[in-house]
């Protein structure tokens, strides 16, 4: 494991709904980060009709042991 993660901003957008989320996730690559919000959103109620928008690195972490979404929201 890394001592260090970026830090990514993701869109994902609800087809068919005026609704979406931003989620900041800390990961090894981008590939990692969009799986976490994947994985997260299946756990919820919003998994049906997700498509997976913009991922950008917006900096780097040394707060988080393991690779997360660290936070979301509805926009």
């Amino acid at each position: 494991m890394n001592d260090r993660l970026i830090l990514f901003s993701i869109r994902a957008d609800f087809r068919g709904s005026e609704y979406g989320s931003l989620f900041i996730v800390a990961a090894d690559d981008a590939f990692s980060a969009t799986e976490l919000v994947r994985n997260d959103l299946q756990r919820g109620e919003s998994d049906c009709g997700v498509e997976i928008g913009s991922h950008e690195p917006i900096g780097t972490t040394t707060l988080y042991d393991a690779p997360r979404v660290v936070d979301n929201f509805t926009t």
